[in-house]
């Protein structure tokens, strides 16, 4: 394969993988805003948007010594697909269960919040380690830069598009519309070579158990002084950050009693200063 063939291709799944990485990143962070103002909003509960919030870091840790181990154990791009058609039947479970399960609204909330978070952890995992095999080097840099573009506009923007499609469609459209872009993501992954460019060696295979890897983590991390200390400032510092994660949007809808848009605008300032 000649030089300009291979960049072709590789500009071709370049584009694939930042596709699938901005559907992804914003049909997600802009439901999971529309679903936590959901709950708020009917429920009327701080403690129903306090624990739509702290269901993703838990099931997170409880997921780490796991993830990573069967990533490397494992076809990566299967994980992607799997992930992703694993999110794509959650959600259309709660899009069809959704008008009979008003009494029961916070419950089938968590359980979907758990099902999206247990198929983000992998296929965001998979997606980063399988980095160096989608593209060439000389578009390794490009691609690091897009992907992080994405994922920071998705950030900074998701809460005025959340608060404009939540206050425009209906909820079982909103659904649809988190539908729709999983499924476009999953499309995007699909035609994606995750073996364009093969990496020079591989890696030896793991022997040891997921539960031994995850002990050696910690230990290495324990040897680690500086690492130590950053980890835990981190903890200590998202700790007291839960206060504002928490309290600022029932400050602007209930105290201010602002509309949804308002309260969108501000949720995207406050993700502009970070």
């Amino acid at each position: 394969m000649n030089t300009i063939t291979l960049e072709k291709k590789s500009a071709r799944q370049l584009h694939l993988t930042v596709l699938s990485s901005l559907f992804g990143d914003f049909g997600s962070s802009i439901f999971t805003f529309g679903l936590s103002f959901m709950l708020l909003e009917r429920t009327g509960s701080v403690y129903s948007f306090a624990l739509s919030a702290i269901i993703s870091p838990i099931i997170g840790l409880v997921l780490l010594p796991f993830v990573g181990p069967l990533i490397d154990k494992y076809s990566r791009k299967l994980i992607i697909i799997l992930s992703q058609s694993f999110t794509i039947v959650g959600l259309l479970a709660y899009w069809m269960a959704f008008p009979y399960i008003q009494n029961h609204l916070l419950a089938a909330s968590v359980v979907l919040i758990a099902i999206l978070k247990v198929s983000d952890q992998f296929t965001s995992t998979a997606r980063q380690a399988s980095t160096i095999h989608l593209v060439i080097e000389k578009h390794l840099s490009k691609l690091s830069a897009y992907s992080q573009m994405t994922s920071s506009t998705a950030g900074v923007i998701s809460s005025i598009f959340g608060a404009f499609f939540y206050t425009l469609l209906p909820f079982y459209l909103f659904i649809l519309l988190e539908l729709m872009t999983e499924i476009l993501t999953l499309v995007f992954t699909s035609l994606l070579n995750f073996n364009f460019q093969k990496a020079a060696e591989k890696a030896a295979p793991v022997k040891q158990s997921q539960l031994t890897l995850f002990k050696e983590g910690l230990q290495f991390i324990k040897g680690q002084k500086y690492l130590l200390f950053g980890m835990t400032l981190a903890l200590s510092v998202n700790f007291f950050l839960g206060i504002f994660s928490v309290g600022l949007p029932v400050l602007f809808l209930q105290a201010l009693k602002a509309s949804n848009l308002q309260f969108g605008f501000g949720e995207a300032i406050n993700g502009f200063g970070f």
